[in-house]
């Protein structure tokens, strides 16, 4: 099978960060893409793995998981998970995510006990029905993706089309996935400590208030503990600070805002609590690195 190993980068014309997931097909121990000792996820980054032959070892906050054909692997942004050993003839697909586009899709079908309870158990047997029809997605999705590759030269007509078409691919797979996860039943359910169950509320507490509300004190001040306090268990829990938290969710959604050619910029800027079009411009271009505007005209819209 053909390895696609940079399927982010601009196709079409169309901006890269529009594209759900970066696909690459595992081939015999690919050192550049795959290799032992590497951390498959920090930050910004999230993904899966699901293996075809052979088996995987990885490790996550001192737990090891062995990954064997027909065995999918979940990584989250913000956990740190290292491939610890690989065997020689291990094949499989490893699908790396654009964290902006799936947090607006988590958010839209997963509660914050959901996404900790795939944290802590991301190790998932499928059935054969199961395996074949995740197979038989990313064939299509790689399809697609080829399609893009080589479409050189079209009209804005068609290439918002293609856009849409193949957000519209990676949204299905991504929804598969979460339908398969929860259908099966992980084993061994982890207990919740005192700090997860701080980063639970905080999360659920983001999810209602990011609209209004993008100061640490405040969401601190919801659990009746000081900032500094707060943010050191969501970071120690999470592996990222509360503020980079709230920034990445007020970005992920202003980005979808905007790739909605319907709203002005003022609008959204409004939606956001922001005093005006131009704090949210600064805001937004501070984490970007360019103004909503460039931002729009970049996404095609």
């Amino acid at each position: 099978m053909e390895q696609l190993s940079n399927s982010s980068q601009k196709i079409g014309g169309a901006h890269p960060e529009l594209f759900p997931f970066r696909v690459s097909y595992i081939v015999k121990r690919n050192e550049t893409l795959f290799s032992e000792g590497q951390v498959l996820s920090n930050a910004d980054r999230c993904g899966m793995f699901i293996c075809e032959r052979g088996e995987v070892e990885v490790s996550f906050e001192e737990q090891s998981y062995v990954i064997h054909r027909g065995d999918m692997y979940i990584y989250l942004a913000s956990s740190l998970v290292r491939i610890r050993k690989i065997h020689p003839d291990t094949e499989g697909f490893l699908l790396d995510g654009n964290l902006d586009f799936l947090t607006v899709l988590a958010n839209r079908v997963l509660n914050a006990e959901q996404i900790l309870f795939i944290r802590y158990h991301p190790c998932l047997t499928l059935t054969e029905a199961q395996h074949k029809s995740l197979r038989h997605s990313i064939h299509a999705y790689e399809e697609r993706l080829r399609d893009l590759y080589t479409t050189s030269s079209i009209d804005a007509g068609r290439r918002t089309v293609l856009r849409e078409l193949y957000q519209s691919l990676g949204s299905s797979f991504f929804f598969e996935v979460i339908y398969i996860y929860l259908t099966n039943k992980p084993l061994d359910p982890k207990p919740l400590s005192n700090r997860d169950l701080v980063f639970q509320r905080f999360y659920n507490d983001l999810s209602r208030h990011y609209c209004e509300e993008r100061e640490v004190t405040f969401y601190a001040a919801l659990q009746h503990v000081s900032p500094r306090y707060f943010s050191s268990l969501v970071k120690e829990v999470s592996g990222r600070s509360a503020s980079q938290w709230i920034v990445q969710k007020v970005i992920a959604e202003a980005k979808a805002l905007l790739e909605m050619p319907d709203l002005s910029i003022k609008e959204i800027a409004t939606r956001f609590n922001f005093p005006s079009q131009s704090f949210f411009g600064k805001y937004f271009k501070h984490y970007v690195g360019c103004s909503p505007k460039a931002y729009r005209r970049q996404s095609g819209y």
